[in-house]
């Protein structure tokens, strides 16, 4: 009998340990490969020592588009929503819907959110 152990997530298995090569039907029915991605991203977040380098959680600077929205649910799904706080820093060149779809993704995930402006530092510069 032959058994396929779920990618990134963590098992405990009893029995011995052997090597097969797959076939390709076998690697055609594995599924989609964006769930798996994204299991190995949240695992690799989570098995990072954090606490070991000195640091509580993760700080995530948002922008109000997709890639940061990504991170920011592999990190909150990874550590929970209480070990990350994210930031936005608008400027003058930073649209409005920019700061309300940052501002929403975090209290859709319910992590700490902070905006700081940093036209004050751009104008006296």
């Amino acid at each position: 009998m032959t058994h396929l152990a779920p990618q990134f997530d963590e098992i405990s298995a009893a029995g011995g340990l052997y090597r097969r090569r797959a076939t390709t039907s076998e690697c055609a029915n594995l599924g989609p490969i964006e769930p798996k991605a994204y299991g190995a991203l949240k695992l690799g977040l989570r098995e990072l020592p954090l606490a070991k380098i000195g640091f509580p959680g993760a700080i995530i600077g948002l922008s109000g588009g997709i890639d940061s929205a990504l991170v920011l649910a592999i990190a909150a799904d990874a550590l929970g929503p209480d070990r990350v706080r994210t930031v936005m820093m608008p400027s003058q060149f930073t649209a409005d819907i920019s700061c309300s779809m940052a501002r929403a993704m975090a209290t859709k995930l319910g992590v700490r959110y902070d905006e700081i402006p940093i036209k004050p530092t751009f104008d006296a510069s």
